[in-house]
């Protein structure tokens, strides 16, 4: 359980870390999951996503942080209804996020990778805030599916 003066991070390290939280709406998250232009209504860390197209395998898209380059990415593997994951380049390095359902659908989780020659220096320079920022991001996510 959290406390007042602790902040609840992502398990794992830096350079790869998730947060999964039960859920009663799967079809609902799914539906924001796949629509990047929600993506800003619940991923308080994003300014805007754009996407070509529908998601789908190989789908590409832009993603503006608040703070930071625009960047692009594809999306690198897709099941309906299950999961997908997208990556974005970095220079000598690649970002990977992951979301997926478990079997019965009842949590969702997003894991964040950093992969490549450089991995090690992206994860200590973005890892910290993007595992401080993950849980309240997924609860908003949540949330949201609960209201609409």
């Amino acid at each position: 359980m959290q406390t007042d003066n602790t902040t609840e991070i992502a398990a794992g390290t830096d350079r790869d870390f998730s947060f999964t939280v039960p859920t009663s709406m799967p079809d609902r998250i799914w539906y924001l999951w796949t629509t990047p232009s929600t993506w800003g209504r619940w991923d308080t860390g994003l300014r805007s996503v754009s996407m070509d197209g529908v998601m789908k395998l190989g789908s590409t898209g832009r993603i503006q942080p608040l703070t930071g380059p625009k960047t692009r990415f594809t999306v690198v593997l897709f099941h309906p209804d299950t999961s997908y994951a997208f990556e974005t380049m970095l220079p000598l390095a690649r970002l990977k996020v992951e979301r997926f359902f478990n079997s019965d659908r009842t949590a969702f989780t997003h894991r964040v990778s950093f992969h490549g020659v450089a991995a090690v220096p992206f994860a200590r320079l973005f890892g910290p805030a993007f595992r401080k920022a993950l849980p309240p991001t997924m609860r908003n996510l949540n949330a949201l599916a609960a209201e609409t």
